[in-house]
């Protein structure tokens, strides 16, 4: 979106806010706020800065559970393991 011409800014409340309301759903998702559903990135890096930030991710808060970056690595790693076994 951003090689599109949007700024970060945009790109990224294009995915977050602007989709929520898009879906109706701004009640419960699309921005932080206070018993709204605990669906977060953590980055290492500010994407507003340089939008290849959103790559460096450290890990994220899915349904307020958190799951660290060697986490998702484990599960990615599972997952295409069990791929390969099913061939």
């Amino acid at each position: 979106m951003v090689d599109a011409g949007l700024t970060p800014y945009e790109a990224i409340k294009a995915g977050t806010y602007d989709a929520a309301e898009f879906l109706n759903i701004l009640e419960e998702a699309g921005s932080v706020e206070e018993n709204k559903n605990a669906d977060l990135i953590l980055l290492d890096g500010n994407p507003l800065e340089d939008i290849s930030n959103m790559r460096n991710i450290e890990g994220v808060m899915v349904r307020g559970q958190w799951i660290s970056k060697s986490e998702i690595e484990n599960m990615l790693k599972s997952r295409i393991e069990k791929q390969g076994g099913e061939k």
